[in-house]
């Protein structure tokens, strides 16, 4: 008989692939592996604090204060103080950062479209789906 993949390598390997072939598209990008957070930070309706993308990340405060330093050194990022409480900053895309964005959406949407070749689109629908349900089921497990 032979061994069942766990469905967990079987998108483990997608997931690798298809960051391998992003990261060689986006290789003149300054945003490097920090793809999630950037595009977090742009599409957060209102301010983004640290905390908040260190809380949606699940990612440490340090690790979250290094990545967020990395864009400001690189001028993709600024932050401003909160006006009602000075412990807060909040993080604004500089026009760098804009740009980078506007290069990256551009990088989604063409491996995106190399990605799904040959897949229609009821099938990536549902592949969706499935996706959204294992999730779920994940999350509901309890040890």
């Amino acid at each position: 008989m032979e061994p069942i993949e766990s469905i967990g390598n079987q998108l483990f390997s997608a997931s690798k692939s298809y960051n391998n072939q992003l990261n060689k598209l986006s290789s003149s990008l300054l945003i490097e592996r920090y793809f999630p957070i950037f595009h977090y930070i742009n599409e957060e309706v209102g301010p983004v604090t640290q905390q908040a993308i260190a809380d949606n990340f699940a990612i440490d405060k340090s690790t979250i204060t290094r990545i967020i330093d990395y864009f400001i050194v690189n001028d993709l990022l600024s932050k401003e103080r909160c006006e009602s409480d000075k412990r807060k900053s909040y993080l604004i895309l500089t026009a760098k950062g804009k740009q980078e964005i506007k290069e990256l959406d551009k990088i989604y949407k063409d491996l995106n479209n190399r990605s799904l070749k040959g897949i229609k689109a009821t099938d990536f629908e549902t592949f969706q789906n499935v996706l959204k349900q294992i999730k779920d089921n994940l999350e509901r497990i309890e040890l």
